[in-house]
């Protein structure tokens, strides 16, 4: 947090102190009120779960008359080529609004369903308060269909002395949901089997009576002894708008005049403050970029004075220290660079000499056979001098490489173009691309980081007992992170000591540059590479970019 942003809010905290004290003992006058109106509020929110209650039973009731006498007209006006059609035919035409709806003998074995076709010959499991006979009553009893476990609302209608239609509703998660709204309360369904002992602790409870658990006040709604469930409802206490409202009404003027005499007190200290403090951050930013020209000046006289001369000071010290090192390191560099090209070229003088002087002693000695001797010789000396012409080349090439310019793109058709180039390795699955970064935009060059990923690709290729090539690129918090991995013989101890030296080359006849290339590509990107290997064999490179965005 910045400095300036905390002292105003110190003087903010300082200003509340007041009011909020006068707030706490208004709040603590006003507890027994507000626990008599939760009290009011969850008696009435109970009331309207009753009438809600009263009202699905009733809906219900009707629902299975109208069934019921649907089913016996259905049955009585069959015709001749009808009369043969099981009982759940008609009772799939009732068209009701049960979710359930079966024909039962007095005994409440199940003659026939419409939704349920394994339960014809079962026996209804209801509770004993539960009578089959019974056309005026309905009950509450756990059903079961394709769907799984149900809590119902179950009843049954008379269809003659020994058949009845027995049939009910879920209380499924759109009606409990309805119910809640309604009610501004929290329902919960607990089914007996699930756990006996909390569903003991609830049956206990008085139906529709408020009881209070630690902070939770709740009731049971449906459901008891015997039902095999219970849908109780829970109330949080009453909320605070109104306390609140009267306390604002005393406190709001005093907060509001002390809150607005700290912000300006704050302003005009921290505004001070901040001012120096930008002036610093300014300069810390030039210098950041490499700009050491512009001294810091202070606005005042005092302790920000005595840092900006300090700062000043500190600005000279590091320019000096910088043109230094950019010295070293440019004549380190170059006495590297010396000292390759000064081996590379001492490797193929020593055949060349050979063939020279091979050339002159058959002249010389006038030996036979000194065309094959010349055209021998010739030949060396010319595969030599190839190889210190690439090796020159790719000398120059390294000097002239421009420094990678990173921009926002999108990471897939760069990958395209990859695989274009490798297109017999990729169907002979000896080469592998995958992405698994979920970045829409990547910021990145995209011509220096294709030939960084060619020249490692290339690389793995061209060494011995190469059989898989694995090129992944995956997301690492802020960074994008390119990792190529094969089976092979992995890199050896010195260069993983020394990775990145122009000396270092596994391939015979290589520069060597090849890592320096890749390393001096990721470091324009500001982004690492480490080389590594896998066990139990195996060489793998990681590369990681960071990434302000996509």
């Amino acid at each position: 947090m910045k400095f300036t942003l905390r002292i105003r809010l110190y003087l903010i905290l300082i200003a509340l102190i007041p009011p909020l004290a006068v707030m706490a003992v208004l709040y603590q006058s006003s507890l027994d009120e507000q626990e008599l109106n939760a009290r009011q509020q969850m008696h009435e929110q109970l009331s309207r779960g009753l009438i809600l209650k009263t009202q699905f039973r009733s809906d219900l009731r009707d629902a299975l008359t109208e069934a019921g006498n649907r089913y016996t007209n259905l049955v009585q006006l069959r015709s001749y080529s009808q009369r043969n059609r099981s009982h759940n035919q008609y009772l799939k035409q009732l068209n009701s609004d049960l979710n359930f709806v079966e024909l039962v003998d007095s005994f409440g074995f199940v003659l026939s369903s419409a939704d349920r076709p394994s339960l014809p010959g079962e026996q209804l499991l209801l509770s004993e308060s539960f009578s089959v006979t019974a056309n005026d009553n309905v009950y509450s009893v756990v059903e079961y269909d394709r769907g799984g476990r149900h809590a119902a609302i179950a009843g049954t209608f008379k269809i003659n002395d020994t058949t009845y239609l027995y049939g009910g509703q879920y209380l499924d998660e759109k009606i409990l949901n309805l119910w809640a709204a309604l009610t501004e309360s929290e329902l919960e369904l607990l089914f007996e089997e699930d756990s006996v002992a909390m569903f003991e602790s609830f049956v206990r409870m008085e139906p529709l009576l408020v009881y209070q658990t630690d902070s939770v006040y709740e009731a049971r709604l449906e459901g008891g002894p015997g039902d095999g469930y219970i849908l109780r409802m829970k109330f949080r206490p009453g909320n605070s708008l109104q306390i609140l409202s009267s306390l604002l009404g005393v406190t709001s003027l005093v907060a509001a005049l002390s809150v607005a005499a700290a912000v300006l007190l704050g302003m005009f200290i921290s505004g001070r403050a901040r001012r120096e403090i930008s002036n610093l951050v300014d300069a810390t930013s030039r210098v950041a970029a490499g700009d050491f020209s512009i001294p810091v000046m202070a606005y005042e006289e005092g302790e920000f004075s005595q840092l900006a001369d300090s700062f000043s000071a500190m600005m000279t010290h590091l320019q000096k220290s910088q043109k230094q090192l950019a010295a070293s390191e440019k004549i380190a560099a170059w006495e590297m660079m010396g000292r390759k090209i000064a081996h590379e070229i001492k490797n193929p003088l020593t055949p060349i000499s050979i063939s020279n002087d091979d050339i002159y002693r058959s002249y010389i000695e006038k030996l036979p056979n000194f065309d094959q001797t010349i055209e021998k010789n010739c030949g060396m000396i010319k595969v030599e001098i190839k190889r210190l012409t690439s090796l020159l080349d790719e000398f120059i090439k390294f000097a002239r490489m421009k420094p990678s310019q990173p921009a926002r793109t999108t990471l897939q058709p760069l990958l395209d173009e990859i695989s274009t180039l490798y297109t017999v390795e990729l169907e002979q699955e000896k080469l592998k691309i995958e992405n698994r970064s979920t970045r829409r935009f990547v910021h990145i060059d995209s011509t220096t980081i294709k030939q960084l990923s060619i020249n490692l690709i290339k690389n793995a290729l061209e060494l011995d007992d190469i059989n898989k090539i694995n090129v992944t690129i995956i997301d690492d918090a802020d960074k994008l992170v390119l990792i190529v991995e094969d089976d092979g013989p992995g890199f050896p101890n010195d260069q993983l000591e020394q990775p990145f030296q122009p000396e270092m080359s596994t391939k015979k006849g290589g520069s060597g540059l090849g890592l320096v290339i890749c390393q001096r590509i990721v470091i324009d990107h500001e982004g690492h590479i480490e080389l590594y290997n896998k066990k139990p064999k195996g060489a793998g490179i990681r590369i990681s970019i960071p990434q302000s965005d996509g």
